[in-house]
């Protein structure tokens, strides 16, 4: 139930946090060692799936754990997903933002990129392209923006996008 697709599964940390920007080190080293055994193990089905892993941290005051939704998806669509992204990431929220609209976090890790305390969308493909997005204004910002960019991808109606946004991470 609220699964977008076969696979599609959380990685939650177990003490509460909320975001991967604000978990220790040790947390965070396990959390990435889950999205690299994810990624083998959806690289090694037959047809390859690509792993799309995404974090939304919103409404930081009410203190929301964290989770991270991990989406497989057939890799000739999951190749062309950072052009997705940008695009959306692009064009989401306000013209005149004060932050950067997509910011690159492959080379550093968004734990470098996002300041604690400020809400985010984070998406990494496959190890070789991840963005973040600073999130201006939650009241703007729609809860369920990766999943519906990722349902657009693999020609799901809003059934599947809208089925997960009412699935909640466990506390």
């Amino acid at each position: 139930r609220g699964q977008m697709v076969p696979g599609h599964c959380l990685i939650v940390p177990m003490r509460h946090a909320v975001s991967v920007v604000s978990v220790d080190e040790e947390v965070y080293r396990e959390v990435l060692l889950f999205q690299k055994h994810l990624l083998a193990m959806f690289g090694a089905l037959r047809p390859p799936m690509v792993p799309v892993f995404m974090e939304m941290v919103r409404s930081l005051k009410r203190s929301r754990h964290t989770y991270i939704e991990c989406i497989p998806m057939p890799a000739s669509i999951g190749l062309d997903a950072p052009l997705y992204f940008k695009k959306a990431i692009s064009e989401c929220e306000e013209e005149w933002t004060q932050h950067r609209k997509l910011i690159d976090t492959i080379a550093k890790g968004v734990r470098r990129c996002v300041p604690p305390r400020f809400p985010y969308f984070h998406v990494e493909f496959g190890g070789d392209h991840a963005f973040a997005h600073v999130i201006e204004d939650e009241r703007r910002f729609p809860g369920h923006f990766g999943r519906e960019v990722v349902a657009g991808m693999m020609d799901l109606g809003p059934e599947a996008w809208m089925g997960a946004q009412r699935q909640t991470a466990p506390e």
